[in-house]
């Protein structure tokens, strides 16, 4: 079952989602694929937009650990990123949050913390707007 992160929404500037406990990590959670949707933009080839994933654990401090690749005004595209934490070697056991600042087409398999929101950074010549979603499915360890 597919949790929605973002509804279609259109953005004319940068911005976050409201932090939500949206998806709650059990033991069992084993990865995910995330999937960001640009489904209309009303710019310019030179106007672009960013979007993270980004996960914490006390709902203040919050990491990327999915960066998607950066989209300009000239399309509309689907995008997929997988995240395999379970059975991968942490990338960085100790590091300081990144705060949109993880490489585009970048995902960070470590362990995450269960509140989850989306950011998203617009570059713009002229007047930009964007509409985009995000969606993530999860998959659970079969073993437990």
């Amino acid at each position: 079952m597919a949790t929605t992160l973002l509804a279609s929404a259109t953005v004319t500037t940068t911005g976050t989602t409201a932090a939500a406990s949206m998806v709650d990590f059990p033991d069992d959670v084993s990865g995910g694929v995330f999937q960001l949707a640009v489904t209309s933009s009303l710019t310019d080839t030179t106007d672009t937009i960013r979007v993270w994933i980004q996960s914490s654990v006390d709902g203040t401090n919050f990491d990327d650990f999915v960066a998607f690749n950066t989209a300009d005004g000239s399309t509309t595209s689907t995008e997929l990123a997988a995240w395999v934490p379970t059975g991968a070697a942490p990338e960085d056991e100790i590091r300081t949050p990144q705060d949109g600042a993880l490489a585009a087409g970048s995902v960070i398999n470590n362990p995450q913390g269960h509140v989850l929101r989306v950011k998203y950074s617009i570059v713009e010549g002229n007047a930009s707007s964007f509409t985009f979603s995000v969606i993530g499915q999860y998959y659970r360890n079969a073993s437990r």
